[in-house]
């Protein structure tokens, strides 16, 4: 490493700690035994973005667990749907709550900065208008540096993992640049954005009137079962369920896709480039942008593997179970998704 890079790194290091110890409750005097108010008010800083330039840090802090917050969408510790974005001055030291959730029960995470470092694009619960207290989706924000401005760039809902990366609508999206890869990573868990250049962003959105997974996947089996148990009493419709092998296995439903838009933030306009599947159980979806940005290659999961005679079952973990389908896109001129095909029994020639 050399000197600069070194002096670089530790500067910013010497801020975060700075950050942190501004986040330290302050000492008492007096002495006392810690309580159970005491460990749900503790804050903690989850992630911390350099910007490009090096002159700000944004800072994701996981606020307390306090009254008037949401509770249950996640563990109480680890929940980002409780969270602020913080940015740091590092010539000065200032620092300023930049999302102040606290009111709404808001929550904002996945700060990522444009490559040019004047937009932080986040996503957050943030509730508008006549939306509920703590919001009712996650949606795509973003911070103008140069006019101090939060805008919401979409209506429709983000595709969003269930924390740490569980089963439910993995991600793996990646820009141009590094740096869209791994400012979200908490865990195995990934942003469903990446920076295209300074102005383009890609996302991952949900069809309309679908929630985001963070917000939901822990309440899906018991909505489905207070739903299961309204239709059996109202009794005008066959309660069954099927089970099978082969071909009778479960796939993606129409109504599970992730829908690929490419955003121009300063107009704020978006184009559909891609709908592909979103297989809800040990799923994943994998996109990868081209060098000069003009095209992606996604990895979309399509169903479960079919067992067959003779061949060992897979093992239970994740990707080993499930089909999987190659595409490409074009970002600059949308066109149908070009899926690739095997044109040879052995499987390793291959076209689009």
């Amino acid at each position: 490493m050399s000197r600069s890079a070194l002096h670089s790194a530790f500067g910013f290091r010497h801020w975060l700690l700075v950050f942190v110890l501004l986040l330290a409750p302050p000492t008492v005097a007096e002495q006392r035994s810690m309580t159970v108010d005491d460990v749900l008010a503790i804050e903690r800083l989850e992630r911390a973005s350099l910007s490009p330039d090096g002159s700000l840090v944004a800072a994701v802090v996981l606020r307390g667990a306090l009254p008037g917050e949401i509770f249950g969408r996640a563990s109480y510790e680890i929940d980002p749907s409780r969270a602020d974005i913080w940015i740091i001055d590092r010539a000065t030291g200032a620092k300023r709550n930049l999302t102040n959730g606290r009111s709404r029960a808001a929550g904002a995470l996945c700060a990522t900065w444009s490559p040019d470092g004047q937009r932080l694009a986040f996503l957050s619960t943030r509730p508008t208008d006549a939306e509920p207290q703590g919001g009712n989706n996650v949606r795509l924000y973003v911070w103008d540096r140069h006019s101090d401005e939060l805008i919401r760039l979409s209506e429709q809902a983000v595709v969003t993992q269930t924390r740490y990366g569980g089963g439910l609508n993995k991600l793996d999206i990646a820009g141009p640049n590094a740096v869209s890869a791994d400012a979200c990573s908490a865990g195995d868990e990934n942003p469903p954005f990446a920076w295209l250049d300074a102005q383009r962003l890609l996302v991952a959105f949900l069809p309309t009137g679908r929630t985001s997974a963070l917000l939901d996947a822990s309440e899906r089996i018991y909505q489905h079962t207070q739903a299961t148990r309204e239709a059996m009493q109202t009794g005008r419709e066959a309660m069954v369920s099927v089970s099978g092998s082969g071909l009778e296995r479960t796939g993606a439903g129409p109504e599970e896709i992730a829908i690929l838009a490419v955003g121009n933030v300063p107009n704020r306009q978006w184009t559909n480039v891609a709908s592909v599947p979103l297989y809800p159980f040990n799923g994943s979806l994998g996109v990868r942008v081209s060098p000069d940005g003009r095209r992606a290659a996604v990895l979309a999961t399509t169903g479960s593997i079919p067992p067959r005679s003779g061949i060992p079952w897979a093992r239970n973990d994740g990707d080993w179970t499930v089909e999987k389908r190659l595409g490409v896109i074009d970002l600059v001129e949308p066109q149908p998704m070009k899926w690739v095909s095997p044109v040879s029994t052995n499987g390793t020639d291959l076209r689009l």
